[in-house]
């Protein structure tokens, strides 16, 4: 039984959690300190407010400094606890204590008491030397005998503030990265950046890679110099693999990793260390369009740092900034190649538009003065029929001439010379009736608009088309960069001048950008407005129309505020070209030319030529041209050639010729190609899409010169194609002939009659053709099964299924050069919406000479014969696509866990260190932000299993030999911490080479071999064998028949192994046989591990028992 004078004397020893049972548990007595119940009371004390605080302290007592320390101090002393109760303090801070024995000797000796703040100890508490913190005192504690007899230490860990700083300024300096808008100026600031934090990053060299991967060259540095000889200013990567074995793999895979520092870069630079880094990670700077990175950045990590989580998301972070950087200058440096090219094109076309219209004048002039002399002559023997020649000839002359002004017109107002006209207008009621236009709009995006304008008359001199312009772009910009608020427009009158402001409240331009917005072809860069489409040339051109009235304009914004332009225009006209001035708008008739006043009578007396040429077409017997043209000289020019044979009817535009054709049904249509309201191309195929008129042949007439023009003509079902200028005897030639082959189509007409009379009894679709392939005649059957006569091109594409549509105008077109039999299986539409399955077959009609004249054929159904096969491949097809579906949204998901769910995660991780520092009241609240911190590093680990999961499908048709010994060896090298750090030995035996995918082959035996170092007892043996042998000696149920050989691989390691019942378990997505707080993982690794055999036709099976380690059997075709 216990004394109670000893339990009240043991009561400062109560509680303290786990550190209190220790010490209460403790054989003090075989120390020097001896029994509790006979330490001195100034212990006591210590003991009682260590155990009591929630801050870390320890305690040193007797002349050796034995240790007592509370729980919060157990993650200082991590590796070292629980042994470090009761040792020395020399010798629990062996690795420590050349720091610390100076001060320990102070306190001791001279009763002096230590404070340091963030002092560096480069600790051994987990088997590795690790940089960290601390704040600590340290207090002498009087005995007895008022003499020191120990010290009580106070503790900060401030380890993780001192690496998130570090991390927080360098990133810092890598932000400014998307500023840079050259290549070389981002290489250099992120030399510079890695240069201020040489604790983490000892030494980095910074590649950049060539498109094809195989060039790197060496672009930044830090910690070493650019020039040292142990760098290679160029690796050339399939010439210098052997040397640079994991920055080569990185290239290739495009994905970072890590290796130890061995080779020419070993003790390259140590930085602020006293020993060269151990590993260097190698970090791919990535880019969406490159297969090949842009850049490598390798790094010499610090010696006494963990490559831990944070650290690996630091590593990461850097990365994804360069990569940022340079991708921001990717597309700085696309814009200036554009920005360029758009230039030398203007400067281009302004320069051909001026010389062409130059050069065009000189021979117009010798053309038209010749021309105007002998109208003035007027000579007496001229005929009406010669002098009204000479008039067209110099009526068509001077309209030549206005053609080449207006190019030339064009091009002044590109080059900033445009000629202006300059009225007085009331400027208020114009703008604000223009201003009206966009009320609507601005309205219905749910922005107000606001108009405010001068209340009484404002005249001004403007060239109204021009004011419209500026008017209509300020408003157009300030509606495309507004998304919500105001618009508002100003006029007012001033006393010199009126001034037009135009404002919004939107994204505003950055300060840097307003010298430059009235620049041709400037864009303001990144501006959020409601599209980045545009020219780069409104502003400029608004510039250019203000300068035109003398005026000016200008620019005030303040970015995310809005932005306000203003116009001012001089009033009166004393500062404009009097040429240019008129007081009022003049009438048309009185301010037009003498080349206008001939048009206008020309197109008077156009008309009454053209109502005078309405006529019957019955004239004798004649057969009927119908002329089409808006040129009234081509018509009665025309005319003129072929009236002597035809009768001739006229037409102004496609509309009247329409009209004609179904009033008169002529032998022969010549029409104009550019005609108003309704063109040559427009009425061709209206005329062919009309049964009753189809036969019509017509002849387009074009300006468009070469021999695609011509061929684009017969292309869209023209009879023939003339060109511009022609000859009479051409026009004449062309003409007779295709009234040859009407009167030839017209003689079969009746045969035609019978030969549909029969087809209409048949249950096929029968068609006929011409030699060109237009359609001529169609049976009921089309109609009666699909709802649709095929008849054209447009009715027939209705018909046919989507799917099969090139394919069936491929084979029609073979047949239609070549004369060869046509045959086709294709999908036809019935009229309700149903596709069934035609067999087409189509012969050519030959005339006396072999020539093609028409094609004939007919579509039976097949459908019934091939339904259960075409729904069988339909099925199919459709689960491919639904394969496909899902692939895209395992892509998009691999996106999104890689950058979107990924980066939360990181911060939280990081958040959670930070959080972790600072002192909390309860270890309730630690508790949380533990379990916080593990929960997020699990979901990050789960991350990356379920997308190594989803992207197995990406590559599973990348087939090509691969040598099993060869992946293993790349897997040892991957692995080489982990079988360091577990003296794991992996052999393998008879491994075969194989057809297979090797990326999913490395990620196989990746998961296999690491799951036999994860679930180890001891030092893990994994041995790796194959053999060869036949199909039906698989050992397994339920897998159906298997021919050939298969190479049976066989994985055996010492492990934990697992009860057999779990054999086909183990390979279900997410499945556990152990907790997670005994092994780490996520449960996905086995079921990528089936899902890759079963991508390659194999076969997978696992065996185990308790204790006696795991086989895994996997069987793929030889």
């Amino acid at each position: 039984m216990t004394d109670p004078r000893e339990q009240t004397a043991l009561e400062f020893l109560a509680g303290g959690g786990e550190m209190g049972r220790r010490i209460r548990e403790f054989d003090w007595s075989a120390t020097e300190l001896g029994s509790p119940g006979g330490w001195p009371q100034s212990l006591r004390t210590c003991i009682r407010i260590m155990l009591s605080s929630k801050q870390p302290i320890w305690i040193g007592w007797g002349p050796n400094l034995l240790k007592f320390y509370n729980d919060a101090y157990i993650d200082i002393v991590r590796g070292k606890h629980p042994h470090a109760l009761g040792d020395p303090a020399s010798v629990v801070w062996k690795d420590i204590w050349k720091e610390i024995e100076p001060m320990l000797s102070r306190a001791m000796q001279r009763d002096e008491g230590t404070y340091v703040e963030s002092r560096l100890l480069i600790m051994v508490r987990s088997g590795f030397p690790e940089e960290t913190y601390y704040t600590f005192s340290y207090t002498p504690v009087l005995g007895d005998d008022g003499r020191p007899a120990g010290i009580i230490c106070y503790n900060t860990a401030d380890t993780e503030r001192i690496l998130s700083e570090r991390a927080l300024k360098t990133m810092q300096q890598l932000d400014t990265l998307g500023e840079r808008k050259r290549e070389g100026e981002v290489f250099a600031q992120v030399g510079r950046a890695l240069s201020a934090n040489v604790l983490d990053f000892p030494f980095a060299v910074l590649y950049k890679i060539s498109e094809d991967g195989e060039r790197a060259d060496l672009v930044a540095t830090s910690g070493v110099e650019g020039t040292d000889s142990r760098l290679d200013a160029q690796i050339r990567l399939s010439e210098d693999a052997g040397r640079y074995v994991h920055f080569a793999r990185a290239v290739e895979d495009n994905k970072a990793t890590e290796a130890l520092n061995r080779g020419q870069w070993e003790d390259l630079a140590r930085g602020g260390w006293d020993v060269a880094p151990k590993y260097v990670a190698y970090l791919p700077i990535q880019s969406a369009s490159r297969k090949y990175p842009l850049a490598l950045l390798a790094v010499g990590l610090n010696p006494y740092r963990k490559l831990d989580e944070a650290y690996r998301n630091f590593l990461q972070q850097i990365a994804d900034r360069i990569a940022l950087g340079l991708g921001n200058v990717m597309a700085y440096e696309e814009e200036q190649r554009r920005l360029r090219a758009l230039e030398e094109l203007d400067k281009a076309k302004t320069l051909f538009f001026t010389n062409i219209s130059h050069e065009f004048r000189t021979p117009l002039m010798l053309m038209l003065g010749p021309l105007e002399e002998l109208l003035r002559l007027n000579a007496p023997e001229w005929s009406e029929a010669e002098k009204a020649k000479v008039e067209v000839t110099h009526r068509n002359a001077l309209r030549l001439l206005k053609l080449v002004n207006t190019l030339l017109d064009f091009s002044r107002m590109e080059g900033g010379r445009g000629h202006a006209r300059f009225v007085r207008t009331d400027l208020a009621a114009y703008t604000q009736n223009l201003a009206s236009n966009f009320r609507s709009v601005i309205e219905k995006a749910g922005m107000q608009f606001e108009v405010k304008v001068a209340g009484d008359e404002c005249d001004a001199y403007v060239d109204r088309p021009m004011w419209e312009k500026v008017v209509f772009n300020l408003l157009s910009n300030a509606f495309k960069y507004t998304l919500e608020g105001t618009i508002t427009l100003e006029l007012s009158a001033e006393e010199k001048a009126v001034r037009l402001a135009v404002s919004d409240t939107g994204v505003g331009i950055p300060a840097h950008e307003l010298p430059h917005v009235f620049e041709r072809f400037h864009r303001v860069q990144n501006s959020a407005g409601r599209t980045y489409e545009g020219t780069g040339i409104g502003l400029s051109l608004i510039r250019e129309l203000v300068h035109l009235h003398g005026g000016d304009i200008g620019v005030e914004s303040m970015e995310g505020k809005g932005s306000r332009f203003t116009v001012t225009v001089p009033l009166g006209n004393k500062h404009l070209d009097a040429s240019q001035v008129f007081e009022t708008d003049p009438e048309m008739a009185e301010a037009i030319s003498d080349f206008y006043i001939k048009e206008a009578e020309t197109l008077l007396a156009a008309g009454q030529f053209a109502a005078r040429s309405d006529k019957s077409c019955d004239n004798g017997g004649k057969n009927c041209v119908l002329i089409a043209d808006d040129n009234a000289d081509m018509r009665q020019h025309i005319q003129s050639l072929l009236g002597s044979e035809y009768d001739t009817l006229t037409a102004s535009n496609g509309v009247e010729a329409l009209e004609i054709i179904r009033r008169h049904r002529p032998a022969l249509v010549l029409s104009d190609v550019m005609m108003p309201e309704m063109d040559g191309i427009a009425l061709l195929k209206a005329v062919k899409n009309d049964p009753v008129i189809a036969q019509t042949p017509i002849i387009l007439i074009t300006a468009r010169a070469g021999e695609e023009s011509r061929i684009e003509g017969i292309e869209i079902g023209a009879d023939d194609y003339i060109v511009k200028p022609f000859s009479s005897r051409e026009l004449i030639v062309r003409a007779q002939a295709q009234m040859r082959m009407s009167s030839a189509r017209s003689k079969i007409e009746a045969s035609e009659k019978q030969f549909r009379t029969l087809t209409e009894t048949l249950p096929q679709l029968v068609w006929m053709t011409d030699e060109k392939g237009h359609v001529l005649f169609a049976s009921g059957r089309w109609m009666e099964y699909s709802g649709v006569a095929p008849t054209d091109e447009h009715s027939w594409r209705q018909i046919v299924h989507p799917d099969d549509l090139e394919a069936i105008s491929e084979s029609w077109a073979y047949s239609l050069a070549t004369g060869a039999g046509y045959k086709a299986e294709v999908r036809l539409r019935s009229k309700t919406g149903e596709y069934r399955w035609h067999s087409g077959i189509g012969e050519p009609i030959r005339d006396e000479m072999g020539s093609i004249i028409n094609w004939i054929g007919a579509f039976s159904d097949s459908h019934d014969q091939r339904i259960f096969t075409e729904e069988l491949e339909r099925k199919v097809d459709q689960r491919t696509q639904d394969l496909l579906h899902a692939n895209k949204e395992l892509e998009s998901f691999n996106y999104v866990a890689s950058h979107d769910l990924q980066e939360p995660l990181r911060k939280i991780q990081t958040f959670i260190h930070l959080i972790e520092r600072n002192d909390f009241d309860s270890d309730l609240s630690k508790g949380y932000f533990k379990k916080i911190y593990l929960a997020s590093q699990r979901m990050g680990e789960l991350i990356q299993s379920v997308l190594s999961y989803s992207r197995l499908s990406e590559n599973g048709e990348n087939l090509q030999l691969v040598d099993l010994n060869k992946v293993i060896d790349d897997i040892r090298v991957d692995f080489e911490l982990a079988i360091e750090e577990k003296q794991a030995a992996v052999v393998c035996e008879n491994l075969p080479v194989l057809r297979a995918n090797v990326l999913q082959m490395n990620q196989l035996f990746s998961n296999l071999i690491s799951n036999s170092l994860k679930f180890s007892n001891g030092k893990p043996e994994i041995r790796i064998t194959g053999r060869r042998e036949a199909g039906r000696d698989i050992p397994l149920a339920g897998t159906g028949p298997r021919e050939g050989d298969y190479y049976h691989i066989t994985i055996r390691d010492n492990g934990i192994g697992f009860e057999p019942e779990f054999s086909e378990k183990i390979f279900a997505l997410f499945q556990r046989l152990h907790r997670r707080q005994e092994y780490a993982g996520t449960g996905i690794g086995l079921s990528i591990v089936k899902k890759i055999i079963e991508q390659h036709n194999g076969y997978v099976s696992a065996e185990s028992h308790p204790g006696e380690g795991a086989v895994f059997h996997l069987w793929l075709p030889a």
